[in-house]
């Protein structure tokens, strides 16, 4: 007689699954549910606006502008250290050549110096060595560009005898500023270069 009855259970009833209550009550037209169904994907994953991605990727070009500026100067400045290490090293040992020779050597080679490689990410010049009496690191790669100078001491009759100095052309405004960090802060000028002494 009652092979055929359906029971019906009350949508609301505690004796059915959350998940069958929640989607009978998803699919009755009108509902509000039914509407945040239809927008939730198959996972039930939430995804990000297009405005929060827009305000995202602004944070990070803030950040970036404020943060690249500083690592790049602080990576130089750990180079310009290997570098002065290195060019005070070449300065000694062609003050020690002279006082045996009554000269200046020509090259690099001919000084007692342990390592003869220049330091990398800079150009080294001999060619004033012997005559002019002094040694150039050069930096022309990187943020910066700038000229290391060591001067040696027997150069005879000039101020800058035994002294090292930072120069950079006058029209390299961020080269100018960064010498200035090494030395002093009244920079000596002339028609091309602005000199900073370090030493």
């Amino acid at each position: 007689m009652y092979k055929n009855a359906v029971m019906l259970k009350p949508s609301g009833s505690p004796f059915q699954h959350p998940y069958q209550r929640g989607k009978r009550l998803n699919k009755q037209p009108g509902f509000r549910g039914w509407r945040r169904a239809a927008c939730r994907n198959d996972g039930g994953e939430k995804g990000f606006t297009l405005i929060e991605l827009l305000v995202v990727v602004l944070i990070i070009g803030i950040l970036a502008s404020v943060a690249v500026p500083y690592y790049q100067s602080a990576v130089e400045m750990s180079r310009v250290a290997s570098a002065l290490a290195w060019g005070r090293a070449v300065m000694n040992a062609q003050d020690r050549f002279y006082m045996q020779n009554n000269r200046y050597a020509s090259t690099v080679e001919a000084l007692d110096v342990s390592v003869s490689q220049c330091p990398k990410g800079f150009s080294c010049n001999e060619t004033f060595m012997a005559d002019d009496k002094k040694y150039e690191i050069n930096r022309s790669g990187g943020p910066f560009f700038y000229q290391l100078v060591f001067s040696f001491a027997f150069r005879g009759g000039n101020d800058w005898s035994g002294r090292i100095y930072c120069a950079a052309q006058i029209n390299n405004q961020k080269g100018i500023d960064f010498c200035r960090r090494w030395g002093d802060d009244s920079p000596i000028s002339d028609s091309q270069y602005i000199r900073v002494y370090i030493q």
